[in-house]
């Protein structure tokens, strides 16, 4: 991927298109949402590889392949508004300018775990083979059919979308079989995995793994590796299973390994078309990005919309099959919607005929006004003869309302099971015998997946007549919880917020320098990680965010040695203060230098902290004074002079000292010394002893 750091949002591309937020990548490029200056419209912009524009061949090929881009225009193809190759800081970038499409694609319903029933399979199918066989028909392949490049419009019609983009990024990064992304092999062809080359029919081979997934929730043929996944596909058959309904041997004959015994985009819609008259009708499915559902009408055309209908809008499909051919030779015409001829519903019994708008047809109602003519005025004979209608009267209508009453009272009644969890055939099945008219109502429920019974009405335990309405609410899979945006905020509230919506939350730590302790920095879903605030999802989701630790800790520098202004420099530049407790004598860090600080090094503290300084005087000297008399005055003296007494070298100490040496060496008054210094000290000897002569003893 290039870097689209200069691609920023209020970037303006070509002078009209200003960027304003970027919704993905495409062919080692990326997609912004941009804002057309000129049209006043949004719209979507590709910015493509540099290397398309840096390569003359390249570039010829990205503009023939843009201004085939714009010619196509049909419904199930997105639409190509404007092409060119813009100046991005230092880079050339070819883009293109197409319409807008807030709806989000089959992948994103695929990866919310959602599958589509054959049905709303069918609708997705007839609409991606509608836009197939459309360029098909102009000679155009689109390459690399999958979920990502099926996408939704807010008009709830399918697209395809980045037609040829695959093959020019591949043409520029000289990409071969077994270069291809895992997630582009997936959905690869047998005639691509054999290098074979690819055709119309290579679009058709992917479009049906892409409906297999989307109803069964499983993808065909994926291995580990890129080159496992295209070896599964070889000569192998579609896998089709009791889950694709009617529409298995529809896909059987899309996927068959043969490109020429598959089945073209065309001969696929139509085959769907016959299958889909076999179908019920398609229940509502939300599309990701949106408030709107896929198969919900705008509001005032709630009964025309064709998306609610298996039908071909565009005509692209009108090649008449042989079993659509009577005898003759003739078209025949699809049966009347409101012909009366009755079919089965699920339950095996036959359903009302319906109406032209899918309604239950009713019984028509005439009112019959009293017939007044020939009411005579003479009530004199007449009397008795309007007595006796009158009594006879009486006694049909006593005779009415008792078989009327015998028949209230003698109507059975059951208990209404527990259908809560079932599915809708299950539950038919398990009242079939009651006689019950059941009424199927879809809605979103959180209680149910979908598919399955979330209430009934009445509840079970209640009694409930033949013919007596019984409501099943089916589920269509968990209501949606809109993506608030949360950075800035406080967890506490963001916690709150996120249990009150359904969705699962979870934090890391980190600093941040600006951004307050326990305020959220950034969120993503690591599901869909390019899901933005205002986004839709179901409820469950779990929601990463990062909650700041508040400023990183500031390592204490060592800073004995240094002088006050140096120190105080360094600290400032992690944003710590110094404070200057004095000076203090050191015997091994100069004057002027620090001596000592009040935070060991290495230590980590908070930004802001004050860190105590003492700031070198040198060492503790003082001055040698006179010396004289006796040891007793000597002590006097140093002590004075802040030093201290250390050996008699020799003499006697109550006579005159005569020198004082440290270390071995004489010191005379005004030597300097450190204070505290043992000063040695020699005394006078004392004088010889005096020997007096002994008498001789007299005799």
């Amino acid at each position: 991927m290039f870097d689209l750091s200069a691609a920023t949002t209020g970037l303006v591309i070509a002078g009209r298109y200003e960027l304003v937020a970027r919704r993905g990548s495409v062919a080692d490029g990326a997609i912004f949402e941009a804002m057309d200056q000129q049209q006043e419209r949004t719209v979507d912009i590709k910015l493509l590889s540099p290397v398309i524009a840096a390569n003359p061949e390249l570039n010829r090929s990205f503009r023939r392949l843009a201004n085939q881009l714009t010619e196509l225009s049909h419904p199930n193809v997105v639409a190509v508004y404007d092409f060119g190759v813009a100046t991005v800081g230092d880079q050339r970038l070819p883009y293109l300018v197409t319409e807008h499409l807030p709806g989000g694609n089959l992948r994103t319903i695929i990866d919310r775990g959602r599958k589509l029933t054959p049905s709303q399979a069918v609708v997705i199918g007839l609409d991606a083979c509608r836009g197939l066989d459309h360029i098909h028909r102009r000679g155009a392949i689109h390459s690399e059919i999958r979920p990502e490049n099926l996408v939704f419009g807010d008009d709830r019609r399918l697209r395809l979308d980045n037609l040829g983009l695959a093959g020019l990024n591949a043409a520029a990064h000289g990409l071969a079989v077994a270069d291809l992304d895992i997630n582009v092999a997936r959905y690869a062809s047998p005639e691509q995995a054999l290098r074979q080359g690819i055709t119309a029919k290579t679009d058709v081979y992917s479009l049906t793994l892409c409906l297999v997934e989307s109803i069964t929730g499983n993808l065909p043929f994926v291995g580990d590796t890129t080159a496992s996944t295209l070896n599964n596909r070889v000569d192998k058959l579609m896998p089709v299973s009791a889950d694709l309904g009617p529409l298995a041997s529809v896909f059987e004959h899309a996927g068959r390994p043969d490109p020429t015994e598959r089945s073209g985009a065309g001969e696929l819609g139509r085959d769907m078309m016959q299958v889909a008259s076999t179908l019920p009708r398609p229940t509502p499915l939300p599309i990701a990005g949106t408030g709107a559902s896929l198969f919900e009408s705008p509001e005032g055309l709630e009964t025309t919309s064709e998306l609610t209908r298996f039908r071909d809008p565009t005509g692209t499909m009108n090649v008449p099959l042989a079993a659509d051919l009577d005898p003759s030779g003739a078209m025949r015409r699809p049966a009347d919607p409101s012909s009366s001829v009755t079919r089965p519903d699920s339950t095996g019994s036959l359903r009302r005929p319906l109406d032209g708008s899918g309604s239950i047809s009713r019984p028509r109602v005439v009112q019959v006004e009293d017939d007044a003519a020939g009411a005579g005025t003479d009530e004199g004979p007449r009397r008795p003869v309007l007595l006796y209608l009158m009594i006879v009267l009486g006694l049909i209508v006593a005779s009415i309302l008792g078989v009327v009453a015998y028949r209230k009272l003698a109507t059975p009644s059951y208990n209404v099971p527990n259908l809560v969890g079932l599915q809708e055939g299950e539950a038919r099945n398990a009242v079939s015998g009651n006689g019950w008219n059941i009424i199927v109502q879809s809605q979103q429920d959180d209680s149910q997946p979908a598919g399955k019974i979330f209430k009934t009405s009445p509840a079970s335990g209640a009694k409930l007549k033949k013919s007596q309405a019984l409501v099943l609410y089916l589920s269509t899979g968990a209501t949606l919880a809109t993506l608030p945006d949360i950075a800035g905020k406080a967890l506490t509230d963001v916690t709150t917020q996120m249990q009150a919506l359904g969705l699962v939350l979870t934090s890391t730590e980190q600093f941040h320098e600006t951004v307050a302790v326990g305020t959220v920095i950034s969120w993503t879903v690591p599901a869909q990680p390019a899901l933005v605030a205002g986004a839709q999802v179901v409820k469950g989701t779990q929601i990463a965010v990062i909650v700041s630790k508040g400023p990183a800790p500031r390592p204490i520098p060592s800073l004995v040695g240094l002088t006050l202004d140096v120190a105080t420099a360094q600290l400032a530049t992690l944003q710590l203060t110094i404070v200057n407790d004095g000076e203090a004598f050191s015997d091994t860090v100069p004057a002027g230098a620090i001596v000592a600080q009040s935070i060991a090094p290495k230590t980590g503290v908070d930004r802001g902290t004050a860190v105590h300084v003492q700031v070198s005087k040198g060492q503790d000297l003082v001055v040698l004074p006179t010396l004289s008399g006796t040891i007793t005055d000597v002590t006097a003296q140093l002590a004075a002079g802040g030093l201290t007494v250390g050996k008699v070298l020799g003499g006697d100490p109550t006579l005159a000292l005569v020198s004082a040496s440290v270390g071995g060496n004489l010191v005379s008054p005004g030597t300097q010394l450190k204070r505290g210094t043992a000063v040695d000290l020699t005394f006078t000897a004392p004088p010889p002893p005096t020997t007096v002569a002994t008498a001789p003893p007299t005799s």
